[in-house]
């Protein structure tokens, strides 16, 4: 992944305007992404990442929790509360900016190995 890319297609999808709040909401959501997965696929996406945010993802314990989409936005929504240049209530869009930027810059098989282990609710984050 081309973290120059990944950052100005997440910057086009949302009211993120520099690198820094992009990867900090990249963080947020990877992190949360993260607690979904199997610790494998999580391991197995970070691969696909470049290295600031590939720790993100690998940080839960490898227990994948069993949540839907909207507990992942509320999860999110509170992670980001946590960063200063971050609205919260701005994370459903954020969710959908950062998914969307995952989508168009990681393997399509590696993603499409995520999104297996993902509830079909999961799919309204990142679609239009």
């Amino acid at each position: 992944m081309n973290y120059d890319e990944f950052v100005r297609t997440v910057q086009a999808q949302s009211d993120l305007q520099t690198e820094s709040a992009v990867a900090a909401a990249a963080e947020s959501i990877l992190s949360v992404l993260g607690e979904r997965l199997s610790h494998g696929q999580a391991e197995d996406l970070a691969a696909g990442l470049p290295d600031n945010l590939a720790a993100a993802v690998t940080q839960s314990d490898g227990n994948a929790d069993e949540f839907d989409a909207d507990e992942f936005i509320e999860r999110v929504r509170r992670r980001e509360e946590e960063h200063a240049e971050l609205d919260g209530n701005d994370a459903a869009t954020h969710v959908r900016s950062v998914l969307v930027g995952l989508t168009e810059s990681t393997d399509d098989d590696r993603w499409d190995d995520t999104l297996a282990q993902l509830p079909e609710d999961f799919q309204r984050l990142y679609e239009a």
